[in-house]
């Protein structure tokens, strides 16, 4: 994807959060671990959901609105490195029955650094399984999202 490329599909992605590569996050070389953005991706989407759910019932963490991680899965592309400047966009890309798809762009400025996708499910937290989204929920997101959503 060259630049004009990424521009252009970072305007589906209507939340993001920026941080600074720190030490602890390299190796050696000063090159970010893999594992890092796992960790980076996840705090992206939990300020995504706390962001858009802050009127629903307060509901709006991952206490009172249990979500469980079922899949991820992140593509690089670019290294990141000791005290880059990231960007994280995030979107939810589609919503089942009982999931949520999300997708992550990693960017440093107008470069490319990884790719990632998530699936996460609504668990009933007495039970332990997963149950349907409410639909005022998958309505917030939809308006959120708009016309780029799956549903």
């Amino acid at each position: 994807m060259d630049k004009a490329e990424l521009v252009d599909y970072l305007k589906k992605f209507k939340h993001r959060i920026s941080f600074r590569v720190y030490f602890a996050d390299v190796d050696s070389f000063g090159v970010a671990h893999n594992i890092k953005f796992l960790y980076w991706v996840e705090s992206a989407r939990e300020e995504y959901l706390i962001n858009i759910l802050k009127d629903y019932k307060g509901k709006g963490d991952i206490y009172n609105f249990p979500l469980m991680v079922v899949h991820n899965s992140i593509d690089f592309y670019y290294p990141a490195r000791f005290r880059d400047v990231l960007t994280i966009h995030t979107r939810i890309k589609e919503i089942k029955d009982s999931s949520i798809h999300f997708e992550n762009v990693i960017s440093r400025e107008e470069t490319l650094i990884a790719i990632g996708k998530s699936v996460l499910v609504k668990i009933n937290s007495i039970e332990g399984k997963s149950e349907s989204l409410p639909n005022e929920v998958r309505l917030i997101i939809k308006e959120f999202e708009g016309d780029e959503i799956l549903i």
